[in-house]
């Protein structure tokens, strides 16, 4: 059976700017239904900066996460252009 919750930040995390040492850690969502709560109020209570990446023009994701969560994005990075969202196209100051 395939886990269907987000993969936690500490599975992601590396060092991306490692002048300045910076950490960032992802949730890469599979399947959002049902979506995980507590195990997102657990992490964002860790986190000093959420942004929202995603393929959707509307931040559909991000409104689902406030909804469900009362867990409000940062920031937010969106492409809708049909092509793969790469690291080299995020942009994060």
């Amino acid at each position: 059976m395939e886990n269907r919750y987000p993969k936690q930040a500490g599975n992601y995390e590396r060092t991306l700017n490692e002048e300045e040492d910076q950490r960032y850690g992802a949730l890469v969502f599979g399947d959002i239904c049902p979506l995980p709560p507590r195990l997102l109020k657990e992490l964002a209570g860790r986190a000093r900066r959420i942004v929202n990446i995603e393929q959707n023009a509307t931040g559909q994701l991000a409104g689902l996460i406030r909804e469900e969560t009362d867990i409000t994005c940062h920031d937010s990075i969106q492409t809708y252009d049909g092509r793969q969202i790469t690291g080299g196209e995020i942009r994060i100051s």
